[in-house]
């Protein structure tokens, strides 16, 4: 994802669970750091299967992680300091504006836990991005649903 490339992308791996989810999102992640030279910011976040996840849990975690970021856009203090209700927003204008920066890597694992308002912020980030040509790719790893069929 140089920064002459302007266009978003979004690949989901699906597989059971001990097949190697993990391991080659890992490895995606190193790669695509070594070969960017630092230019792609990466994010990482993770769903839990527990009840008392909090809402927007992948991208809080994302939040938390960009604390003490070098030049940080106003967006950023805008976000972590966003009411509850205003959080998806803020945190969806935060990614675009850093998208706008440079390329921008948003990994969620175990994405088959997401909480209804982090899937929807999830396509509204795509949506964004692609709307505004911004370079964004959207990594997600989730293990298909048992099926409740009988």
């Amino acid at each position: 994802m140089g920064d002459t490339e302007r266009s978003t992308l979004w690949l989901g791996i699906r597989a059971g669970a001990g097949v190697g989810k993990t391991r080659l999102t890992e490895e995606f992640l190193r790669h695509a750091q070594d070969q960017a030279d630092q230019t792609v910011q990466i994010h990482r976040g993770y769903c839990e299967s527990y009840l008392s996840a909090e809402p927007l849990q992948p991208f809080l975690q994302m939040l938390r992680g960009l604390d003490g970021l070098h030049e940080a856009p106003p967006e950023l203090f805008a976000a972590q300091h966003s009411a509850p209700g205003q959080r998806a927003d803020a945190l969806l204008t935060l990614l675009l504006a850093l998208a706008r920066r440079r390329p921008q890597l948003v990994f969620i694992d175990d994405l088959q836990w997401a909480d209804d308002a982090s899937l929807r912020l999830l396509h509204r980030l795509r949506a964004g991005a692609e709307r505004d040509g911004l370079p964004l790719m959207l990594l997600t790893a989730s293990r298909p649903l048992p099926s409740t069929a009988t």
